[in-house]
């Protein structure tokens, strides 16, 4: 009997492989290193996508607008490179009103600086005044039965008289 007991014994741990203490751990195959690499990927890509979604800041960029002045005596003329400073919480709605009602801002804008004169136009009044004209007036097209306006500010990157 202590035979059987035996031979049971030496047939279990002959069957049953027990591993090495030194034995390396399995490295995964090729093709799992290929889709670990893949899914890293995947997910780098999304968030790239994702931050260039997002606004970089809250202007819109509106272009350039160039007129001559009304001066009796001279020929003069006053070009500007605007941007429209909006509140962020609203940007994605303003920008995409702002291309649809663009035609209608340039067209007001255009008739607007053209019935100025250098004097209007010249020093930092007159560039102040011109900012808050445009702001307000850009606001009534952009946003007509809203309390509040809607254009933070006028920016201006570039102002040349002439």
């Amino acid at each position: 009997m202590l035979l059987l007991a035996g031979l049971a014994v030496v047939l279990t741990f002959s069957v049953t492989p027990i591993p090495a203490r030194s034995d390396p751990p399995a490295k995964p195959s090729g093709e799992d290193a290929l889709r670990a690499k893949v899914a890293d990927l995947e997910t780098r890509r999304a968030i790239i996508e994702k931050k260039l979604a997002e606004p970089d800041s809250d202007t819109i960029p509106f272009g350039d607008v160039t007129v001559n002045l009304a001066e009796e005596r001279m020929t003069g003329y006053l070009r500007v490179k605007i941007t429209i400073e909006v509140d962020e919480t609203a940007f994605k709605e303003l920008s995409r009103l702002v291309e649809k009602n663009k035609a209608a801002m340039k067209s007001w804008a255009i008739s607007h600086l053209s019935g100025k004169t250098v004097k209007d136009v010249g020093g930092t009044a007159g560039v102040e005044r011109l900012k808050g004209e445009i702001q307000k007036q850009f606001g009534e097209i952009l946003a007509p039965k809203a309390k509040q306006n809607p254009v933070k500010a006028i920016l201006f990157e570039e102002y040349l008289i002439q």
